[in-house]
Order: structure tokens, then C-alpha cells, then sequence
């Protein structure tokens, strides 16, 4: 975190594209606590429409 707040990365941020690890909540959260007012967290996060379709893609191979 020392090399994000360094680097003022928090003030930069407008939105994450993350796959649907809860992990990711986590690290938005974190951001969003190092700069209140910057348009970053959990309500900017974008989830990465190529992941949801891998997965709706193995669930389906796997009802065949």
C-alpha cells in the first residue's frame, strides 16, 4: 500500500474492471479508505463480462 499512496493512485482511479473474487471487494474497500472523496470502491467496480461468461460457459459444458 506504501508504493499506491506514493504514487497517489487513489486520487487517480475513476473504476476497476475485476473479475468476481471477493478478494477484489477487499482491495477497492482499501483504496476507497485512503481517499474518501475520490470516485473509487466497491460502487465503481466494473466485473469483467469475460470472466461471467467463462463461467456461465463451464457450468453449462457441465450439464451436458
Amino acid at each position: 500500500m506504501v508504493i499506491v499512496i506514493d504514487a497517489k493512485i487513489p486520487f487517480q482511479i475513476l473504476g476497476q474492471a475485476c473479475d468476481n473474487a471477493s478478494n477484489n471487494d477487499t482491495m477497492l474497500s482499501a483504496l476507497e479508505a485512503l481517499n474518501p472523496e475520490s470516485m473509487s470502491g466497491v460502487h465503481t467496480r466494473v466485473r469483467c463480462i469475460c470472466h461471467i461468461l467463462n463461467l456461465v460457459v463451464k457450468v453449462s459444458s457441465q450439464r451436458i
